[in-house]
């Protein structure tokens, strides 16, 4: 968990490939994964698998959202990607902010 929360700060850091700043870029490489993955677009489907893993552990950890413990990163993905379908109208903002924002509206965590 602290590892995750270690690298958050790469994530901003550490340059992206061209094809994943914002999320219309995120949409298009997920694009590649969800409902039946294509087999001719392994790339894309690591970078997007990859990218979702590391913001979704590292957000998690520090208390962003609360993500079930038994939930996997494909689960987080079809989230991530429902939530762009239905807000065509934000993928052009940055990848974190779309992630943060469509895995906390998933996953609360419970009111203390």
């Amino acid at each position: 968990m602290r590892f995750a929360v270690a690298l958050l700060p790469l994530i901003w850091i550490l340059p992206l490939p061209a094809s994943a700043n914002t999320g219309n870029d995120l949409y298009r490489l997920c694009g590649a994964y969800v409902g039946e993955p294509d087999p001719n677009r392994q790339a894309e489907i690591g970078l997007c698998l990859g990218y979702v893993r590391g913001a979704g552990d590292a957000f998690n950890a520090m208390g962003q959202f609360c993500l079930p413990a038994q939930s996997t990163v494909d689960q987080w993905v079809a989230v991530i990607y429902r939530w762009m379908e239905q807000h065509p109208e934000r993928r052009h903002e940055s990848q974190l902010d779309i992630v943060r924002t469509a895995l906390s509206e998933a996953f609360p965590c419970p009111q203390q």
